[in-house]
């Protein structure tokens, strides 16, 4: 469970330094431009859209669940869809959109034709991390402070009650589209391909942590940048910590699917806090 616990710290940590980096270049751009960072306010977004929004999508997956035949390829192209978006903002931070959007799609052709736990992982992280700093730099972090709130509440309802959480997880798996880090037991399995990956059953032999437990943190630190990157940099600490208390409880609750996002966003908001004095 050490090893796992690795695994899964270095993956989390992933997209939260490259998310940082595409703040960073963002605000740097903003400040050669001499144009004025402006973050949506809170009379300026509806989180009750946002959250209704977000529903539907949920619905939507979950309808997809009983169409066995299309699932898969539906799976497939969200995907890929979030990583070419957020790979493509990634990549264009630091080189042209000429080679950027090419680069990025074929990473993601070599993705469909065969791919590893690890490469899964790589192309999710950078897509994780693009979209995450884009987003969380044009919100202000109170609003995201709002959505942890609120996607914590979801995400413990959502595994304990409801438990779409382990259902959709599982037909990704399935489907060979997990939109989560895949981690193994043991080091070697990074090398296994998609195919062999399996969740949600008695013969599992891989854990997932969630994209929505990765971005979330990243929205905030990103959010924070423009007022300094040591303040980004406590939020990633505290929500590395949020991580470590998520995994001592699903190892006290007897390695069952558990929500990770509540202690995380616990902890990421107490990072928050401290940036405010």
């Amino acid at each position: 469970m050490k090893k796992i616990f690795l695994f899964g710290t270095c993956w989390f940590l992933f997209p939260q330094v490259l998310g940082i980096f595409v703040a960073k270049n963002l605000m740097d751009f903003s400040l050669q431009k001499e144009k004025e960072i402006v973050q949506m306010s809170p009379s300026q977004f509806s989180i009750f859209k946002f959250f209704i929004a977000f529903l539907l999508v949920l619905l939507f997956l979950y309808l997809l669940l009983k169409l066995s035949k299309v699932k898969g390829v539906i799976f497939k192209v969200l995907f890929a869809f979030v990583v070419f978006f957020g790979g493509e903002i990634f990549f264009e931070t630091f080189i042209p959109t000429i080679i950027a959007i090419p680069f990025i799609l074929i990473l993601i052709l070599f993705w469909f034709k065969a791919s590893s736990v690890w490469f899964h992982n790589l192309l999710l992280g950078i897509g994780i991390a693009g979209i995450g700093a884009v987003v969380g730099f044009s919100l202000s972090p109170l609003i995201v402070a709002s959505l942890l709130l609120l996607f914590s509440v979801y995400d413990f309802i959502s595994v304990y009650k409801i438990k779409i959480t382990q259902k959709i997880a599982k037909s990704m798996a399935d489907s060979g589209a997990v939109l989560g880090i895949i981690i193994p037991k043991k080091l070697s399995d990074f090398r296994a391909q998609l195919k062999e990956v399996k969740i949600g059953s008695e013969k599992h032999n891989f854990f997932v942590l969630g994209s929505g437990d990765i971005i979330f943190p990243l929205l905030l630190s990103s959010s924070v940048f423009p007022q300094g990157a040591i303040k980004s940099g406590l939020i990633v600490c505290f929500s590395l910590i949020g991580l470590l208390v998520s995994f001592l409880l699903f190892l006290k609750l007897g390695k069952k699917p558990m929500p990770a996002l509540p202690s995380i966003a616990l902890f990421s908001l107490i990072g928050y806090l401290l940036t405010c004095h």
